[in-house]
């Protein structure tokens, strides 16, 4: 599960289109759902934040600038959703979540040395 959501996560910024952040945001909430046991209204919340997120990630895409910049803003736009994220979880089901969110970093490391490398 953990690497579905992982690969969720990486995956968002490349292959989102206009249309699909709703969309987006709705399977990684019931992702996260599943994954943490959110009760009702975590689920709101999380989708909430996780729409928001989608829509910031969407406008970068479209938008001019600078692959570093973009960059820049995606991290902000993260550091962003997961101060939410951490108001909305437990303790433990925030625990559970770095432990996801750290993994996902690693691996989108590990893609990028690979790309790099080929």
């Amino acid at each position: 599960m953990r690497s579905l959501i992982l690969s969720l996560v990486l995956a968002l910024p490349l292959t989102l289109q206009a249309g699909e952040a709703n969309e987006l945001a709705q399977e990684m909430t019931d992702r996260l759902t599943e994954a943490l046991s959110l009760t009702d209204s975590q689920q709101a919340e999380v989708l909430e934040q996780q729409t928001h997120f989608s829509d910031t990630l969407l406008s970068l895409k479209e938008s001019s600038g600078s692959r570093r910049d973009k960059g820049r803003q995606m991290r902000d736009a993260a550091e962003a959703r997961d101060v939410a994220m951490r108001e909305i979880l437990t303790e433990t089901q925030w625990q559970e979540y770095e432990v996801i969110r750290d993994e996902q970093k690693q691996k989108m490391r590990e893609q990028m040395k690979q790309r790099r490398n080929h």
